[in-house]
């Protein structure tokens, strides 16, 4: 029974060390710099490479020393400035290798984190969204995150901001900037009420949503208006009181999945699937 024992506790034993071996390997790979780890050795390193450039910045004062014929503060400038560049040098080819090796991913630990940090970001700028990493529903656009590539894409345009807050504040400032964009709701109700005057109507709801976007794209083709943008004129529409020239919008709900989605302004999305329009 002992020896039993012993067998089964020493092939327990080898597989908890081969597991942990496994994971301190994926924790800590030789050669690469986590994102704690780029912290703190990159802060201080950029730190002191700004203050050295500002030190290399003194040249600029040889041309002064120069037209006066100052050959002493000429020669002090230069013997301080090339002290410095050597400095700076070293400093810079250090500071490459720690950005070189470092991976914001370095393990699906760090992933998970940066979702948290990122998600708790969002909601304290008060940023709606749905979804988990790696993409993000900020409506009327998305936000994808790619760590292991370095990049992030906000609304159609990449960049490479991956710290959470400064990444929350950038999506902040897209979500300002296209909820703030001006918005004719006479024109837009207009063009729907003309679609409504000549499209044929189901009996008892209306003109399809989705058929009176596609006539709206027939010219300008929906790459340039999406169905999504088309969502987005239809919740701005409907914070107003969708009347004009006598008549109101009515939006009826989808009978099916065949509708479109529309934030209800409340956290919530009603689909939408046909409208009519009735005298005001």
């Amino acid at each position: 029974m002992a020896d039993e024992r012993d067998m089964r506790d020493g092939g327990n034993v080898v597989e908890m060390t081969e597991r942990q071996g496994r994971e301190g390997v994926e924790a800590t790979q030789p050669g690469v710099i986590g994102p704690e780890e780029f912290d703190l050795q990159a802060k201080p390193m950029a730190a002191r490479i700004a203050t050295l450039t500002k030190r290399v910045g003194r040249l600029g004062r040889l041309p002064r020393h120069v037209d006066e014929w100052d050959v002493f503060s000429a020669t002090k400038v230069a013997d301080e400035v090339a002290a410095v560049v050597d400095e700076l040098s070293q400093e810079v080819g250090r500071f490459g290798d720690v950005v070189r090796s470092t991976r914001l991913a370095a393990t699906d630990a760090d992933e998970a984190r940066w979702a948290s940090e990122f998600e708790q970001a969002l909601s304290l700028a008060e940023v709606p969204f749905a979804g988990r990493y790696p993409q993000y529903d900020v409506f009327p656009f998305y936000v994808k995150v790619d760590l292991k590539g370095g990049a992030a894409v906000i609304n159609n345009r990449t960049g490479h901001v991956l710290r959470p807050a400064a990444l929350a504040k950038l999506v902040r400032a897209e979500w300002e900037k296209v909820h703030r964009a001006a918005f004719n709701d006479q024109q837009f109700l207009k063009a729907l009420y003309a679609l409504y005057d000549v499209l044929p109507k189901n009996l008892t709801r209306g003109v399809a949503l989705r058929r009176a976007h596609e006539l709206l794209t027939v010219r300008i083709g929906t790459a340039a208006y999406p169905l999504r943008q088309f969502a987005f004129d239809l919740y701005r529409l409907r914070r107003t009181n969708m009347t004009a020239d006598g008549r109101r919008l009515v939006l009826n709900p989808s009978r099916d999945k065949k509708g479109v989605s529309v934030p209800d302004g409340h956290g919530g999305t009603d689909l939408l699937g046909t409208y009519e329009v009735v005298r005001a």
